[in-house]
């Protein structure tokens, strides 16, 4: 376990407060919920790509038809 000093604003640990006695949970274990939601989302948001469908059929026709490599190519393949 870490622990983690926090410093709020009089509004702030107001507003938190307020927020996690609605949610039924002390502070710590509200800051600690949305600071987990706001990980998870960021770390997913870098790990994905989102395309409309007209970039996700371009995408699948060259992955479907990659064009024949080139003697250039396979020599710089060679060289790993």
């Amino acid at each position: 376990m870490k622990n983690i000093l926090l410093e709020l604003t009089d509004s702030e640990a107001i507003l938190v407060n307020h927020a996690a006695k609605l949610a039924g949970v002390d502070i710590a274990k509200f800051i600690i919920s949305a600071a987990n939601q706001q990980a998870v989302k960021n770390l997913t948001s870098h790990g994905r790509i989102v395309l409309d469908n007209e970039a996700f059929q371009r995408l699948t026709t060259v992955l479907e038809n990659p064009e024949q490599a080139t003697d250039e190519l396979k020599q710089l393949m060679m060289l790993n």
